[in-house]
């Protein structure tokens, strides 16, 4: 099953479930809720779309996980907090 163009359409009405941002043409990525790698699947079920930083910093992390990432990301303040931040960004 694939996405059509109205379903994008759709989706970037909303912000990136993650880290709040606009999604917009520009910066959306479609994700696996369940990486591949761990098991999930290939269905439309499990695609979401999100921005494009999140999809890289996710990695293969459930959106659980990397919930709870962010959320003890929010906790953390300056240098640290910029410092993990790049760490994920790097991959």
């Amino acid at each position: 099953m694939t996405v059509t163009p109205p379903q994008l359409a759709d989706a970037l009405h909303f912000a990136c479930r993650y880290c709040g941002s606009e999604l917009r043409p520009d910066n959306f990525s479609c994700d696996h809720r369940m990486a591949v790698s761990r098991g999930g699947s290939w269905s439309l079920a499990n695609i979401e779309v999100v921005c494009g930083h999140c999809n890289l910093a996710k990695g293969d992390l459930c959106g659980e996980e990397f919930s709870l990432l962010w959320a003890a990301l929010r906790g953390m303040q300056g240098a640290g907090r910029l410092s993990v931040l790049r760490r994920l960004r790097a991959g």
